[in-house]
């Protein structure tokens, strides 16, 4: 319904707005197949391509992200400033470059509920999206189906786009009003939620 044309328009913009130095791309599909024509292209963004991501590697994705986002956090606070844009105001010839992760399907590291990996994972996602924005570091996370609700940290998403989905799944997302029906979507068409 207009998912995979989003992530895309997403991570070509962002390619073409930030220059190598200035955005690094993390793209994990645990699907198989969105990132698939990122992989055979020697993109000079990406850090990492992950078309077939399995549980595992995706954890370790996430543990090096954590890791930077704890790195950054030191290195602003030596510097004496709170966010990656004071630090680059304050060192300009610093190059600390944006990291932009992307997880499609992102519910599939969540497969075995409450195993090790699931119980990190959600430990490292709710850290990163709730610390780690202001040094530079976003997460997106894709699916055709919500995980439970105990795993998706919703209050901490303060933007949510939602396609044509569950109504359960639609009204989790957007917080929509029982009152007011939910649109009829077109292919394409969407609701943002800031």
């Amino acid at each position: 319904s207009g998912k995979s044309v989003f992530l895309h328009t997403i991570i070509a913009s962002a390619m073409t707005y930030y220059s190598p130095k200035e955005l690094q791309l993390y793209l994990l599909d645990f699907s198989g197949v969105e990132f698939d024509v990122y992989a055979r292209h020697n993109l000079p963004h990406a850090r990492v391509i992950a078309p077939e991501a399995e549980r595992e590697f995706g954890l370790s994705i996430l543990r090096e992200v954590f890791e930077e986002g704890n790195r950054r956090m030191t290195l602003c606070r030596e510097n004496g400033v709170t966010n990656i844009v004071e630090l680059k105001q304050k060192n300009p010839e610093l190059i600390v470059p944006r990291l932009l992760v992307i997880i499609d399907e992102f519910q599939k590291i969540f497969e075995v509920e409450n195993d090790n990996i699931s119980k990190e994972a959600n430990t490292k996602i709710h850290a990163i999206i709730q610390e780690y924005r202001k040094f530079g570091i976003n997460l997106i996370l894709a699916t055709q189906k919500l995980p439970s609700k105990s795993i998706v940290p919703y209050d901490l998403i303060a933007n949510r786009v939602v396609f044509k989905s569950d109504p359960n799944d639609f009204n989790n997302l957007i917080r929509w009003s029982h009152s007011i029906p939910q649109p009829r979507f077109l292919a394409g068409t969407c609701v943002y939620n800031n």
